[in-house]
């Protein structure tokens, strides 16, 4: 057994407390092992030297703050940023969009309230990524440009989530819309 193995299974507990206390206990776990691949995976004898120097303890606390809190590391990159990006914008936008039964008086017509309860239905059962681009797109009139912006995603992915919401959206107001229509009421044509 190396220097460095005998380190990580002396001083685990103690860097994953470290991990933990830095990015919090979702994300402490994912930078320990990171950090575990980082240092017994690609160059054993790197970290040997370090850790027959005693160096080490310092080293790995260097890089767990390094990679914690840099926006510029692997570790950023595949946890932290989209983690940050969910918590900043997306978090509790569904409290946003209007409840029909609340919002809309007596005067509001009956198929815009129904155009309404659906969308809000079918937003609940497509993918929270298309409903959450959807319910943002729509609500804060953003163009794709300044959702890419805002964001991090690539235009043409946030381009593809609101159409799939759309047509899905479409296709249920279409047939709720031959439904309505059936019952013999009259309606406005909508997201046509």
């Amino acid at each position: 057994m190396t220097c460095t193995q005998r380190f990580f299974q002396k001083e685990y507990d103690r860097l994953q407390d470290i991990c933990r206390m830095y990015v919090g206990t979702e994300l402490g776990d994912d930078l320990m092992q990171d950090l575990c691949i980082m240092v017994l995976g690609d160059k054993p004898d790197k970290f040997d030297d370090i850790c027959q120097r005693g160096e080490l303890w310092y080293y790995l606390v260097r890089t767990i703050k390094i990679n914690a809190f840099s926006k510029t590391t692997p570790f950023y990159t595949k946890y932290k940023k989209h983690h940050d990006y969910i918590d900043k914008n997306w978090y509790g936008i569904e409290h946003k969009l209007p409840d029909t039964h609340e919002t809309y008086d007596d005067n509001t017509d009956q198929w815009t309230q129904e155009k309404l309860g659906t969308i809000q239905l079918v937003l609940k059962d497509i993918p929270w990524f298309e409903a959450e681009l959807f319910k943002i797109y729509y609500l804060h009139e953003h163009t794709l440009q300044s959702l890419s912006d805002a964001t991090g995603i690539n235009k043409n992915t946030i381009n593809k989530g609101i159409s799939r919401a759309k047509r899905k959206v479409r296709r249920h107001l279409k047939e709720k819309g031959e439904a309505y229509e059936k019952e013999g009421h009259e309606k406005e044509p909508w997201f046509g």
